[in-house]
């Protein structure tokens, strides 16, 4: 099933235009990204950084070097029930009190040399590592939008106005289209105008 024939999860009408937002299901991964922090699990079925896990044989070895090396990091878990969700925590899930589904499979961590590099002020180290870890919640729930706008067709030219992909998080998606759906009506008219203008020329 394509982007565009899949349900759309939000639809906006105005004016004869439509917006229509999708959840992208082909969205790009954290880890292809320029971040501050790496992430490195030892989950028996999930491996949401390989290199990670050939560095590291062990929390142990992570712990170890990360210690000796001054590293900042954060512990990071998962709960893994009905679908998975990653959040900062080495204990259970706030929603799994006994801990039965969820635990720490991980951590987040960075560098003195990274830190330098991506110009973090040190007291907002932290706070960065624990974005990017719901940032890679966002990924591994799905929580990641399209939007297509869609304007009147005359029958000789295709309704498509405008789309983009890629959106992380609801809210922020929805605004983006909202935006998009009204630049394109203003578009629109102005053209309208334009040809207005000519045709009494």
């Amino acid at each position: 099933m394509s982007r565009r024939e899949a349900e759309a999860v939000e639809t906006i009408e105005r004016e004869g235009f439509v917006g229509k937002l999708y959840q992208d299901e082909d969205p790009s991964s954290p880890k292809d990204w320029d971040q501050l922090g790496t992430l490195v699990t030892w989950h028996r079925e999930y491996c949401f950084d390989e290199d990670g896990k050939k560095v590291f044989g062990s929390p142990q070895d992570f712990l170890e070097r990360a210690g000796a090396e001054g590293w900042i990091y954060l512990p990071v878990g998962m709960i893994d029930h009905s679908g998975i969700s990653l959040y900062v925590g080495s204990g259970a899930h706030v929603m799994d009190y006994g801990g039965w589904d969820s635990g720490q499979i991980g951590f987040i961590y960075t560098t003195p040399k990274r830190i330098e590099e991506m110009g973090t002020p040190r007291d907002g180290v932290e706070a960065c590592l624990a974005g990017e870890v719901e940032t890679w919640d966002q990924f591994v729930t799905g929580d990641i939008y399209g939007y297509v706008i869609e304007g009147p067709s005359d029958g000789d030219s295709d309704s498509h106005r405008d789309s983009c992909w890629g959106f992380y998080g609801f809210e922020e998606a929805k605004r983006e289209m909202v935006e998009m759906l009204d630049a394109a009506i203003r578009f629109e008219k102005k053209e309208e105008a334009k040809i207005e203008r000519i045709m009494r020329i």
